[in-house]
């Protein structure tokens, strides 16, 4: 029952305070999410963790004790990965954090 009462208040806060997609700007309709699907569907992953060997760590050039190293998304400048992460570091935006915690999960 907590979490029926929870979820209405969050909907009627969003009545009031609507989220926005950080990716485009659109207006999200569920209070949980950062970014819209849309745009979480165009996020350049690398699909690193996919593949065998450790071509990333041997590019890096890093400690032989580091045992893996791999990048889930591209970086490219001015995309949705670099306001994902400025919005985390520099804004403090927890939710960001998480976002990224489920998709390495």
């Amino acid at each position: 029952m907590p979490n029926v009462i929870v979820r209405l208040l969050n909907d009627r806060f969003s009545l009031v305070f609507p989220q926005h997609c950080l990716g485009c700007g659109r207006e999200l309709f569920s209070a949980h999410k950062i970014i819209c699907y849309s745009c979480e569907l165009d996020l350049p992953m690398t699909y690193f963790h996919l593949q065998q060997g450790r071509k990333l760590k041997d590019k890096m050039g890093l400690d032989p004790k580091i045992k893996e190293v791999f990048s889930l998304y591209f970086f490219n400048e001015n995309g949705r990965i670099e306001s994902l992460l400025y919005e985390l570091k520099y804004k403090g935006n927890q939710r960001v954090g998480h976002f990224f915690g489920q998709k390495l999960a």
